[in-house]
């Protein structure tokens, strides 16, 4: 039967777009992962992949078997089979996660993406960083170091993304 997908990457998240070049028969599988995720899910902070798409073999570490998962995902020609590969082994990684309360979970980073999330992007640095108790250059070292993106940059796209989900719900409302 042949592999169905041309390769598996992983994309780390970016300020800007993202352009995809496919074959007119070739299929893309997307799996957005947490802010903060890259760590339980892939064995790094998603900062070490922020703007980059890589094939998903040149990420695997000996405690994070991606090269096989790669390997079952690109023989699987069922989508569902695929869904539930990765579910599986995106549980079973989480599981298995040994790193315990770290800056990764729960720690600044995290409250910070929930705090911009739960305000869709509306907040001010210097006020998350009050909130923290923390200066907003050590905020601003903290969110590129795990996140990938500047705090002002991760709102923005928060803000875009609000404005996407409104301009889906409400259709005939032109934006501009």
């Amino acid at each position: 039967a042949g592999q169905r997908w041309a390769s598996c990457s992983v994309s780390g998240p970016r300020a800007t777009r993202f352009d995809v070049s496919l074959q007119p028969s070739s299929q893309i599988f997307i799996v957005q992962l947490s802010s903060t995720g890259g760590v339980p899910v892939l064995g790094l902070p998603m900062s070490e992949i922020a703007g980059q798409c890589i094939d998903l073999d040149c990420v695997s570490d000996s405690s994070f078997d991606l090269s096989r998962l790669s390997d079952r995902l690109m023989d699987e020609p069922d989508d569902a089979r695929c869904i539930a590969l990765l579910q599986d082994w995106v549980a079973r990684q989480a599981v298995e996660y040994d790193g315990g309360p770290s800056e990764y979970d729960g720690g600044p980073a995290e409250r910070v993406v929930r705090a911009v999330r739960a305000q869709h992007g509306n907040c001010e640095v210097a006020g998350l960083a009050a909130d923290l108790q923390v200066s907003r250059r050590h905020l601003s070292r903290v969110m590129q170091r795990d996140v990938g993106l500047s705090t002002k940059a991760f709102a923005r796209i928060m803000r875009f993304d609000r404005a996407v989900q409104l301009a889906r719900l409400r259709p005939e409302r032109r934006l501009g």
